[in-house]
């Protein structure tokens, strides 16, 4: 399913920053675009489901939360996944503060705090006109929000990816590798940067947060031990105990 967002851009109004193209798709099972060249910029924000975007030889395994810029001139391919595809929104622009306001954005990030931003670009306005401005209002929205957190140190910046990441993962069984696989980092690399930046590795990390968490679903009543450890990402309620003994001093069945 595929929604396009009508708007007309009067000729000659708009030179910094021209809206091409914005939708929404919900994609079929493998759908696939590419290998493809674009003549502007076009940027996917992924609202739910999985797939793949390869861009410079290198193929990156992508979910909700995620988006992807593809540069004008440059060979991708992306790919929804065949069990889980996913729904993304796109917006495609150009204009003369394109390229400089685009350089530094990374061509794949995390960024699950700004899909309330690419939901708004669907709104729709009094007319194709007005359509259009709002559109590249809400484009120079999202490229001072990119540009900020492209402004952060790259340490950093892992360590906050991998934090949000974290914070909107812990319910799956997710691993740092896995972590720093997305990032396109080495492992020892992140552990170090967390470390600087988090005050601890992204294990110690992970795990505090779900023991925070299932401390917080026991005191509700409402779940069972199991219910509670595969809410927190751990199907071993064993595991689960054991770790939740050490945090909290007493076993979750003893807790409750």
């Amino acid at each position: 399913m595929m929604e396009d967002v009508l708007f007309v851009v009067e000729e000659g109004t708009l030179h910094d920053i021209v809206p091409r193209q914005c939708g929404r798709e919900a994609c079929e099972r493998g759908h696939f675009f590419g290998p493809a060249i674009r003549d502007h910029y076009l940027i996917h924000y992924i609202l739910s489901g999985r797939g793949t975007f390869t861009s410079h030889g290198q193929t990156y395994p992508l979910s909700a939360g995620h988006l992807f810029l593809i540069r004008p001139g440059e060979i991708t391919t992306y790919r929804a996944d065949k069990a889980d595809p996913w729904t993304y929104i796109w917006v495609g622009l150009d204009g003369i503060l394109s390229d400089s306001m685009l350089a530094d954005i990374a061509d794949v990030s995390y960024q699950p705090q700004l899909e309330y931003l690419f939901r708004e670009m669907l709104l729709p306005q009094a007319d194709l006109y007005a359509q259009g401005y709002f559109l590249c209002g809400k484009i120079f929205e999202l490229l001072a929000r990119l540009g900020k957190a492209a402004s952060l140190p790259a340490p950093a910046a892992y360590a906050q990816r991998a934090q949000n990441y974290i914070q909107s993962h812990y319910i799956h069984p997710i691993t740092v590798g896995g972590i720093a696989q997305l990032l396109g980092i080495d492992r020892r690399y992140l552990s170090e940067v967390c470390k600087r930046y988090l005050g601890k590795s992204p294990k110690q990390y992970l795990t505090e947060l779900r023991m925070g968490r299932a401390k917080e679903l026991l005191a509700g009543g409402g779940l069972t031990v199991a219910e509670v450890a595969r809410n927190v990402g751990y199907d071993d309620v064993f595991q689960f105990s054991k770790l939740f003994k050490r945090y909290h001093g007493l076993p979750p069945s003893a807790f409750r």
